[in-house]
């Protein structure tokens, strides 16, 4: 039986009401919009968390009322947006535990968003072929682009996790100039994928090695791209690494590409979390997110490598 006989139908209305069910118990100002971009002829879902608890009401379909879109379209200040951008085979709904005590704790508005092909964002045609990899990156580095102009950011911290944490570092060696940090939280690319599939690899069990499975089967499929972070050293921004401690992507690597890079850099492991620790122990990810953003330090979440 294919992997891909696992997945049923759905629509954009089921999506948006999951999203609904997903977000109805947040107490702070949101929106779920779809933002234009390509001269609209494609769209990237989102959601915009204000730090302010609700007082605009709520909408039976968006879960505030419209003038939440007048805050979020002109409000503004000093502080850099937060951006999270889900892996491969996720969507914003993912981090619903996530984006509300970000938002609180730093005072700064925060944004899930969804990669083109995914979630509720549109679907272009993409090509499957392996030898387009620099064409399709290009494609999802040039949609966040667009997707940031139309939202009005200047600066971002830009937070993306596995293959959102690869996209997210190829918009950072292109764009620079419009972050303020990335956080990479286990990365896809570091290292390259090895031949033979290493020995803690292996010793999953349970839904760990499941999902290693299928994430392999995807690669091999050539449904995404096999990426490898060889740029690492070109990046211009200071640069975070977080990883769970029973994670299947190896930290160590990213200790070692720190080494290279002329930022600032840090590597966190968040303790009993996988690949997805930011739903795995979304506590410590939160305080560990929330105090790299705001530079502060705590002795309970220090780095496990610091380069400055």
């Amino acid at each position: 039986m294919s992997m891909f006989s696992w997945y049923w139908p759905t629509s954009e209305n089921d999506v948006k009401l999951s999203e609904q069910k997903m977000f109805k118990d947040l107490t702070h100002d949101y929106k779920i919009h779809q933002v234009p971009i390509f001269e609209g002829k494609e769209h990237i879902n989102t959601i915009t968390v204000l730090p302010t608890v609700k007082v605009h009401g709520s909408s039976e379909d968006e879960g505030v009322c419209a003038d939440i879109a007048t805050a979020i379209g002109t409000s503004r200040d000093s502080t850099a947006d937060v951006v999270i951008a889900h892996g491969y085979g996720c969507g914003i709904g993912h981090y619903f535990k996530n984006y509300e005590p970000i938002a609180r704790d730093t005072q700064r508005r925060v944004h899930g968003i969804d990669w083109l092909g995914m979630g509720n964002s549109s679907r272009p045609n993409m090509s499957k072929n392996p030898d387009d990899v620099e064409t399709i990156e290009s494609l999802y580095v040039q949609s966040l682009e667009e997707w940031r102009q139309a939202m009005n950011i200047d600066k971002m911290v830009l937070v993306g996790h596995s293959l959102g944490g690869y996209l997210s570092a190829a918009y950072a060696l292109k764009y620079p100039q419009y972050i303020e940090k990335l956080v990479l939280a286990s990365p896809v690319g570091i290292p390259e994928r090895p031949a033979e599939v290493p020995e803690r690899i292996k010793q999953l069990t349970g839904m760990r090695k499941l999902a290693y499975n299928v994430v392999r089967m995807g690669w091999d499929a050539n449904i995404t791209a096999q990426p490898h972070l060889s740029f690492h050293y070109s990046i211009k921004n200071e640069t975070v690494f977080l990883y769970g401690s029973e994670d299947w992507m190896d930290k160590s690597a990213a200790e070692q590409v720190s080494l290279t890079m002329d930022v600032p850099t840090r590597v966190h492991v968040i303790s009993q979390a996988g690949h997805n620790l930011f739903a795995d122990n979304h506590i410590e990810f939160n305080r560990v997110l929330v105090e790299e953003i705001l530079g502060t330090k705590s002795t309970t979440t220090a780095p496990v490598s610091e380069r400055a």
